[in-house]
């Protein structure tokens, strides 16, 4: 297509390789989150609700700060932004660890959020004007997730052990001190998106809608349960440490997940794929709210098959987006949908565990899933509805 010709550009490994470190900074939260929630609630800091409100602010800031970036920030500012977003998340990071006031605390993963909802506009704005966005994302979110399992089990091995719950934070200052670094490699400047509507931006179409709730319900679906797999774990009986490892372990299966995904995008219907995976995880939701019915034993394939499709879910999220629209202006919006959803789902999710029953979090989930796969299944046998106006 014409739209999609004119959004593609040409960069070099090193420019690919700073924004991918960009995107780790941007997201390693995301991955060690469970294990930091996990060690703040054994510290007696935060409780369940107080945990769910800690990831759900960090998650609203990102996305303010992805769409704030989007909609106010020039491409040619794009290495500009680049450092200074690394240098005050690196900021935040350290000061994160720093104090044991959860208001503070709280404070600081906000400003990290902003910071990160930046740099995630960078990679976006990069990686939309690729000749495969959907691929690119795959092997992304592979890299990233890499990055992620080696902070974890830095962290469960080495700096919680040492400085307890701060270490998760100072963990992740470290890896983000090296986007700091990187980001003078970034292009300077980045042309123009093709506009999908005569100059007038994005212009709304059904699949937009429908496949942006898709995207919304899968993100609150599968954030529901990471945010709170540590403590879902330990109703099972399973030691704090050996969780920890086994969500390390579980972030090395995401990355295969990932670059499956990444291989596997430009070969599937990525609506017909979206459709699979959202039924297979209402069946891990329903696993879950049974959880203690089942041997302990059957956690960690559960984990593992839970982390695999969630990975492997995101490239083709990307490709959803661009089949809906194919200027790539709808795909520039998704890490926002995304970074909703992950602000949405840990305080609602945070209201079922009043009890103190962390595994009533994948009611959420399951419910989610059951519409997204509603969602998708109208885009699938509705093709002609769904095409976009020319």
């Amino acid at each position: 297509m014409d739209a999609a010709a004119g959004r593609v550009s040409q960069f070099s490994s090193g420019q690919l390789i700073a924004t991918f470190a960009a995107g780790c900074a941007a997201l390693l939260v995301t991955g060690v989150q469970p294990v930091a929630i996990g060690a703040l609630i054994e510290a007696g800091i935060v409780d369940l609700r107080g945990a769910g409100r800690l990831v759900t602010i960090e998650a609203f800031a990102l996305a303010i700060g992805i769409i704030a970036a989007t909609s106010l920030l020039p491409s040619s500012a794009l290495r500009k932004v680049a450092f200074w977003s690394s240098l005050g998340l690196f900021v935040a990071n350290l000061a994160s660890a720093a104090t044991d006031h959860y208001h503070v605390i709280a404070a600081m993963r906000a400003c990290a959020g902003l910071m990160g909802g930046a740099l995630l506009w960078v990679v976006t704005s990069v990686m939309v004007r690729t000749p495969r966005p959907e691929r690119l994302a795959g092997y992304f979110m592979a890299g990233y997730t890499i990055c992620q399992a080696l902070i974890v089990l830095a962290a469960a091995l080495f700096f919680i052990p040492l400085m307890g719950w701060k270490g998760c934070y100072v963990a992740i200052a470290l890896l983000v001190g090296v986007s700091v670094l990187l980001s003078f490699k970034l292009p300077k400047t980045l042309p123009t998106l093709p506009s999908a509507s005569l100059g007038q931006g994005l212009k709304i179409s059904p699949a937009i809608i429908i496949g942006g709730a898709a995207i919304f319900l899968q993100m609150v679906m599968a954030v529901a349960i990471w945010a709170f797999i540590e403590p879902i774990g330990r109703q099972t009986g399973i030691e704090p440490q050996d969780i920890q490892l086994i969500v390390s372990a579980s972030l090395v299966v995401q990355v295969f997940g990932a670059a499956s995904a990444g291989f596997l995008a430009p070969r599937l219907p990525a609506a017909a794929t979206l459709f699979v995976l959202s039924l297979i995880v209402l069946v891990i939701a329903i696993y879950i709210l049974q959880i203690t019915h089942f041997p302990a034993n059957f956690f960690m394939p559960a984990t593992f098959l839970f982390s695999f499709v969630w990975m492997f879910i995101l490239p083709f999220q990307t490709k959803l987006s661009l089949d809906a629209e194919p200027s790539g202006r709808f795909a520039l919006t998704v890490p926002f949908l995304q970074l909703m959803a992950g602000a949405v789902a840990p305080i609602t999710a945070g209201e079922l565990v009043a009890d103190g029953t962390a595994s009533n979090v994948a009611s959420l989930s399951a419910v989610c899933a059951g519409v997204a796969a509603l969602a998708l299944f109208s885009m699938m046998f509705l093709k002609r509805w769904f095409k976009q106006a020319p």
